[in-house]
């Protein structure tokens, strides 16, 4: 009854978020003594139109998710770090809260955005092991604190199989990711995240269960088509601790983005852009994968590590209103089971997968 409970509290929040932030009034105007004129790293990269930088934090702020990887932290959405300018306004600006022009009502402390959900489908059966994901997560962001947001999310992956081992029928991930963006100076920008986390069948609560998974990337701005990444992200999985991130993002023109990112790269194209609404389709690779306690029948607790490959075409539709959905067709291979006692490792086949979601 637990994990049926806490599925459906998740839901039922999302639902009631997405209800408010639909219908409320507020209206985030605020003017500041930077330049009118923005520079192509403040504008939004999936879009050729010019618009203040002001109305752009709420609208950013759940999506600026790059450089994010799974399973807490992988992103929704495509955009690329250079809207950071409207979450993190640059040192010439004050620092203190903007000036406001226009409110209704008055500026809240926390605006929550756009709420996400994500359905993965691996096939298989039997020792094939095909697992079905289902993702939720929404971001809050605080206007007076320049570029802290917090995410709380929550996971559930209901398993068909192995038959050679056992594992429990679903796996669950709990997690409230803390993220400060900061820019320093024109060229230089960091992403910083803590994610205090919980990896369970909800049978095995004990301390193999917690895990502090975060992120420290820095930024740097070379030129209006290049950016380079340097920083490391600590998953704390016990196959392995940490990797690095590391990488370039090419964008040579307004049609194409490319993300040598490892250890999730990506290639995009963009298909088409009106005022409301861009397509993109992109090539896409990410490691996968995760920790969690479990409790083996006998009242046997152990720890089980799932780790997977992808590579996947996807399709996107980004719009500034209302849903944007999208979906990503694919294939997972490299798959392994590992227990933390030894007794039941196991590779597994590659499956076919197919995901599906967007955000609010």
């Amino acid at each position: 009854m637990l994990p049926r409970t806490w599925l459906f509290v998740v839901v039922i929040i999302a639902c009631d978020v997405v209800a408010w932030a639909q219908s409320s009034p507020i209206t985030l105007v605020a003017h500041s003594s930077y330049r009118e004129e923005q520079t192509p790293a403040q504008r939004d990269p999936f879009s050729d139109q010019d618009e203040p930088l002001v109305t752009a934090p709420v609208r950013y702020a759940a999506n600026a998710n790059a450089l994010n990887y799974e399973p807490q932290n992988e992103p929704l959405s495509g955009d690329l770090p250079a809207p950071i300018d409207a979450l993190v306004p640059p040192l010439t600006m004050p620092t203190g809260p903007p000036v406001v022009e226009e409110i209704s009502p008055d500026l809240p402390w926390v605006v929550p955005v756009a709420p996400q959900l994500l359905f993965t489908w691996n096939s298989g059966t039997g020792d094939q092991l095909g697992i079905t994901d289902l993702d939720a997560r929404f971001t809050l962001y605080f206007p007076y604190v320049q570029g802290l947001l917090i995410t709380p999310g929550y996971s559930a992956h209901m398993l068909n199989g192995p038959i050679k081992t056992d594992l429990p029928g679903t796996l669950y991930d709990n997690w409230v990711e803390f993220r400060w963006l900061k820019k320093w100076n024109d060229r230089w920008s960091s992403d910083i995240a803590v994610s205090p986390s919980l990896y369970t069948d909800y049978d095995n609560l004990s301390s193999d269960a917690v895990r502090i998974t975060g992120r420290a990337i820095a930024l740097y701005t070379a030129s209006p088509e290049w950016q380079w990444a340097f920083g490391a992200i600590y998953l704390d999985r016990e196959d392995l601790k940490a990797l690095p991130a590391v990488g370039a993002i090419w964008t040579p023109n307004d049609d194409w983005k490319v993300e040598v990112l490892f250890p999730r790269p990506r290639i995009m194209r963009r298909l088409s852009n009106t005022d409301d609404m861009t397509r993109w389709a992109y090539l896409g690779g990410e490691f996968g994968g995760n920790t969690y306690g479990i409790e083996r029948p006998g009242l046997v607790r152990d720890v089980v590590t799932y780790s997977v490959l992808r590579m996947y075409l996807g399709y996107e539709v980004k719009r500034t209103k209302g849903f944007s959905p999208r979906v990503e067709l694919g294939w997972s291979f490299n798959r392994s089971l590992k227990y933390q006692s030894g007794v039941g490792d196991t590779d597994l086949p590659s499956t076919a997968m197919l995901r599906v979601g967007g955000n609010f």
